[in-house]
């Protein structure tokens, strides 16, 4: 795994202790995903973090499908 997906990695972990679980849940869904960024009242912090958790997710997938 190459340095930018550590630093990822690393970021989603932290995102997710700093954020509610339900939030997390929710806004990983797709129609939550969109409600998220369609809305302007979320911390722009916020937005990022579930970015990075969308990304670190798929980096994951990635990993577990290559073996």
């Amino acid at each position: 795994m190459c340095c930018q997906n550590y630093e990822t990695l690393k970021t989603a972990i932290l995102a997710l202790l700093k954020w509610s679980d339900d939030e997390i849940k929710y806004h990983l869904t797709k129609e939550g995903f969109e409600y998220l960024l369609q809305h302007k009242g979320y911390d722009p912090s916020y937005k990022k973090d579930i970015l990075n958790i969308k990304t670190a997710l798929n980096i994951i997938q990635k990993e577990i499908k290559n073996g």
